[in-house]
């Protein structure tokens, strides 16, 4: 077998814990709980406790449902699973580091995504 890379090893892992996700996910959603479970033998990261599955849902749909609860209760049970998609969108060798209101960033994201200098549009007009 052919010697692979750091980085080929990294792409072929991610390759493979997303088509785990998706196999997962499809398990749960019909109900074949041995098929899920052998899943998660693989990939230990795909089980998450029964509270993680349910609890924030509940959560929300209490509070939406009996009304009169502070905003902000809401705003954190969704900003818990936008930590999850965070640490999900992190690839092998990316910088992290936190902001000086101790959120984290991912530097090497933000270079991704961000446009070039010369197609930003300047905020102001020099004259």
């Amino acid at each position: 077998m052919k010697e692979l890379s750091i980085e080929q090893k990294a792409k072929a892992y991610d390759e493979a814990i997303e088509r785990a996700k998706n196999l997962h996910k499809d398990a749960i959603d019909m109900g074949e709980n041995i098929r899920a479970k052998q899943c998660e033998i693989i990939f230990p990261e795909l089980k998450e406790s029964e509270g993680e599955k349910w609890i924030p849902k509940e959560i929300a749909k209490y509070l939406k449902e009996k009304g009169g609860f502070r905003s902000c209760w809401l705003a954190w049970l969704e900003k818990q699973g936008e930590k999850d998609k965070f640490r999900d969108s992190i690839q092998v060798g990316d910088k992290v580091t936190r902001n000086q209101d101790g959120v984290l960033v991912n530097l090497s994201q933000l270079k991704r995504v961000a446009k070039p200098a010369d197609e930003v549009e300047p905020k102001f007009k020099k004259e």
